[in-house]
Parts: C-alpha cells; sequence; structure tokens
C-alpha cells in the first residue's frame, strides 16, 4: 500500500525528489514490476513519466 494515496497528494508542490520502493514481501515466489506511471497534471499542462 502507498504511504500516502493519491489523493492526498493533491495541491502539493511537484518539484523535488521522487521515488518509487517497491517490496514483495512473498518468500515463495519473486515479483516484478512490468510497467509504472506517474501522470502530474497542473491547470494547463501536463507530464508524464514511466517505464
Amino acid at each position: 500500500m502507498p504511504r500516502r494515496q493519491p489523493a492526498r497528494l493533491k495541491d502539493e508542490p511537484v518539484s523535488g525528489e521522487w521515488k518509487l520502493k517497491i517490496v514483495d514481501l512473498a518468500w515463495q515466489d519473486v515479483g516484478k514490476l512490468n510497467k509504472w506511471l506517474l501522470r502530474i497534471i497542473r491547470k494547463n499542462w501536463e507530464i508524464n513519466y514511466g517505464k
């Protein structure tokens, strides 16, 4: 679960360092991240980061 729900980030500053941390706590298998996306939308512009 995210430490902060995305809705709580509304109107927060977007500048600064952002980190994506994923933890697989299941010992019997291996986790895998296939895709991610961070969409920042501010009034008249939009930035998309992802892999």
